[in-house]
């Protein structure tokens, strides 16, 4: 699907990660700012972004590429990344849906928060309310999250794009 795992370092020698969304042409990834920022005291080969896809959910992510920031906004937690020698259109892209969600709205979280392995989870929830916060709107949800779902998509009922998990 159009989930990644977002990974500081290469997988297997990651320095921290979580999850995005692949939008666009397909060949780019929206995830959360505190995902792709290194930590102080990081070797410099955190500095290096990689996506990870998965052909199975049961499965770890197999193709792994490169990627680069394009933007990044720590206020409202979001980066834009592109995805380094990938052909637009030749990977799976969620589709946004720009109307706000009623609250008792059903929703899904899906992304690779660590728990049990390391594979794609999908958990589910409603719109408990909203926060407008620094210029945006944020969906208040009553979804437990683990780390590693950060900048996962947060999707309606019909599996359109609503949101980007965060703290």
């Amino acid at each position: 699907g159009a989930v990644v795992n977002v990974t500081l370092g290469p997988p297997g020698d990651e320095c921290s990660g979580g999850s995005g969304v692949i939008i666009g042409d397909g060949t780019y990834v929206l995830t959360n700012e505190h995902v792709i920022s290194p930590n102080a005291g990081d070797p410099s080969f955190c500095e290096s972004i990689f996506i990870g896809i998965t052909t199975s959910s049961s499965q770890p992510p197999t193709q792994i590429f490169e990627a680069e920031v394009l933007a990044a906004d720590p206020v409202r937690d979001l980066a834009l990344l592109r995805i380094i020698a990938v052909t637009p259109g030749s990977l799976p892209v969620m589709i946004p849906r720009y109307e706000t969600l009623p609250i008792d709205s059903a929703v899904r979280v899906i992304g690779y928060p660590g728990v049990g392995g390391e594979t794609v989870t999908l958990t589910r929830g409603q719109i408990a309310g909203y926060l407008d916060d620094e210029g945006g709107q944020f969906y208040k949800v009553d979804i437990v999250l683990n780390r590693g779902n950060s900048g996962g998509p947060m999707v309606d009922e019909s599996g359109n794009l609503v949101g980007i998990a965060t703290a």
